[in-house]
Parts: C-alpha cells; structure tokens; sequence
C-alpha cells in the first residue's frame, strides 16, 4: 500500500498543478474577454477611468475599513463606481473587481 502511494503521490501532485494552472488561464481569458466587453460598450477612456478609480478605491477601503469582510468592501466599491458610472452592468461591476483585484495582486508580487 505505501509502495502504491509512494508511486501515485507525484502524480496526482503533478495533475493538481495541471489543472490549478489551466483554472488560472481560463480565469485569464475570462477577465480579458469582461475587459474587452467593458471597453466596447464605455470606451477605452472610460474603462481606463473606472479601472483608476477601482484602484484607488480598494487601497482606500483597505487601509480604512479592515475589520470589513470582503463582501462589504466590495460592495463599497461597486456602490462608488455606479455612482460615477451609473451605466455598468452588475457584470462589468464584477469584471472590473476581479480586474482591479489583478493589477493589485501583480503589483505587489512585483514590488517583492
């Protein structure tokens, strides 16, 4: 038995990898489709412009509000964008979220 887990236990590590990895490029593709979307319906500047404001929003709710759970932040922030960009869809809110969450993620990682 311990000889058949010693065999199989480098493989199911390497197909968790696999998969974790394909999971990140599906969610890549996924967030690069929202972007495109976004951009088409409000316009590169626009987009640029709510990308500018999500940024600065997350650093603010992040340093001011820690005791927030997360879905209040994020609540937070789509709350203050509608209100600059009452035309977003709950969906583009979304994208824009998990596109600010990923510039912020590789800023950091880069910064280290």
């Amino acid at each position: 038995m311990n000889e058949f887990l010693a065999q199989i236990t480098p493989l199911l590590v390497n197909l968790a990898v696999l998969v974790f990895t394909a999971l990140i490029g599906i969610l890549g593709v996924y967030i690069n489709k929202q972007k495109t979307l976004i951009i088409s319906k409000i316009g590169k500047t626009q987009f640029d412009k709510a990308m500018t404001l999500a940024t600065g929003l997350w650093y603010f709710i992040q340093d001011n509000y820690p005791e927030w759970s997360a879905d209040q932040k994020i609540k937070e922030m789509e709350t203050k964008l509608l209100a600059t960009f009452p035309t977003l869809t709950q969906i583009e809110l979304e994208s824009i979220n998990k596109a600010t969450h990923a510039l912020i993620k590789n800023t950091i990682n880069t910064t280290k």
